[in-house]
């Protein structure tokens, strides 16, 4: 069972790694972290950027997680099947309900969407 909430950076990283896929534009990853409040070397104080669900936790970070997933959806759904993608990169943590909502979505852009903000998925 995961039980940390990933940081924005771990999340995008993620999220490439699901899709098997290196940006070759780097300012989408840039951009992608800068959206979520963790642009890339400039953490808030020298101790660098905070490693816990409370500073990327809430309705804001959530909602600009979820902005992510679309994105990345929008991009992808014609190339994924996102069910199978949801056994191959979350395997037996792929819970039944999740399951469920991403094969009933309205579309695969929906169902990618889904998958990437299902909280399985927000979790390592």
């Amino acid at each position: 069972m995961q039980s940390k909430y990933k940081t924005p950076h771990d999340f995008v990283i993620s999220t490439f790694r699901a899709f098997d896929h290196v940006p070759e534009n780097a300012r989408f990853v840039v951009a992608a972290l800068d959206l979520m409040a963790q642009t890339p070397f400039r953490p808030g104080s020298p101790e660098g950027w905070p490693d816990t669900a409370a500073q990327w936790g809430g309705a804001d970070g959530l909602y600009k997680r979820i902005e992510w997933c679309n994105t990345v959806a929008r991009v992808v759904a014609s190339r994924a099947r996102p069910v199978e993608l949801g056994d191959a990169i979350l395997g037996p943590a792929f819970s039944a309900k999740t399951r469920q909502a991403v094969a009933r979505a309205e579309s695969g852009t929906q169902a990618l969407t889904l998958l990437l903000a299902s909280p399985e998925f927000q979790r390592r």
